[in-house]
């Protein structure tokens, strides 16, 4: 068994779609104002690697799987569900992966590169209480939960995910944000009633990746590929590298004064969690995935074998879940606890 680190990085301006449809006479069509999600979702990276598992094993032809048998060893039958969380899924070769993180390359070339989570929501804040209520001292919800990246290991190196005016011009930032407007063009080229759109895109700034690792059982070679994901299809290059242990997603979180849950990744729950929480600082996620089989014919419609997933509501990484006492915090782990969910990124969490 092997494990890699897989750097993605876009080309240009990205768009990972969400829950940005909606249904009409004319099938799925997109919404007139959409803006991307800053991140790929987890089974966007399945996706991903499933693709070039295919790719470098000459398992694709145009539009379709090509050699059925060698694909499903490869990457299994069928796509993630989690309708389907209580049957064991397999992905072929592909046994786990670790939730999505962000990496910086290193100024020094010999040292290693910065690694990055999205920290608590409430990590800027103190959790009081006041008159048997639990409220975060210097929270304002006019301006809402800092958006803002921590170094895994050391949680004084705070990163803004856009560039503040009123810091210095070199401060450092993540991502840029790219607007496009216009109007859809019918087959003839006239306009279509109806066709404005806007569209908000983004870019990673430089030196920054999107990040993830992979155990897989197949030997890859280190390279450095272009491939294409997301809503429009854009261009990034994945870059593929050995390492010997998956890194520890793990931030140096300071005593809440009660038991609590940090969602290093994104999260499916079950409704009875709120039975055990006590006070949350939390931030939800639509999440539907587009679901295909080995009788798959055309991915570039909904055809047979090509679905979109029932929506859920998932709590947003970054998302804190306090408890009264360790036992109520204990019964909620439980309901976290999902291996299919786990072994593709999802329901990570940590407690303190």
């Amino acid at each position: 068994m092997c494990k890699y680190q897989i750097l993605l990085t876009p080309v240009e301006a990205y768009f990972f779609g969400g829950e940005k449809h909606s249904k009409s006479q004319q099938g799925i069509v997109m919404d007139y104002f959409v803006r991307s999600e800053l991140y790929p979702q987890q089974t966007t990276l399945l996706g991903v690697l499933r693709y070039y598992l295919l790719m470098k094993n000459q398992c694709l032809n145009p539009q379709k799987i090509g050699k059925t048998n060698e694909a499903n060893q490869l990457i299994g039958k069928i796509s993630f569900s989690y309708a389907n969380s209580g049957e064991e899924q397999g992905f072929g070769k592909i046994k786990k992966i670790s939730p999505l993180y962000f990496e910086k390359k290193h100024s020094c070339f010999y040292k290693e590169n910065q690694k990055y989570l999205i920290p608590p929501l409430d990590n800027q804040f103190r959790l009081k209480k006041e008159y048997g209520e639990y409220l975060l001292e210097g929270y304002d919800a006019k301006k809402g939960y800092p958006s803002v990246l921590m170094n895994i290991v050391d949680n004084d190196s705070v990163v803004d995910f856009f560039k503040d005016v009123n810091k210095s011009p070199d401060s450092d930032f993540v991502f840029l944000q790219v607007d496009t407007v216009g109007n859809k063009k019918g087959l003839k080229g006239k306009s279509v009633d109806d066709g404005f759109y806007k569209q908000v895109r983004y870019k990673l700034n430089t030196d920054w990746y999107f990040s993830f690792e992979a155990e897989i059982d197949k030997k890859l070679a280190e390279e450095k590929q272009f491939v294409t994901f997301g809503a429009e299809k854009q261009l990034f290059t994945l870059k593929i590298k050995q390492i010997k242990e998956f890194t520890e997603l793990k931030l140096p979180l300071s005593d809440r004064g009660l038991p609590a849950i940090f969602c290093v990744s994104d999260c499916f729950i079950k409704e009875d969690i709120w039975d055990y929480v006590t006070f949350a600082v939390n931030e939800n996620i639509s999440f539907r995935n587009l679901q295909s089989s080995n009788t798959s014919q055309n991915y570039s419609s909904f055809s047979k074998g090509y679905n979109r997933s029932k929506r859920y509501n998932l709590l947003k990484r970054g998302s804190v879940l306090y408890f009264e006492n360790e036992v109520k915090r204990n019964n909620a782990i439980a309901l976290f606890s999902n291996t299919n969910s786990e072994n593709i990124g999802f329901n990570r969490i940590q407690t303190f």
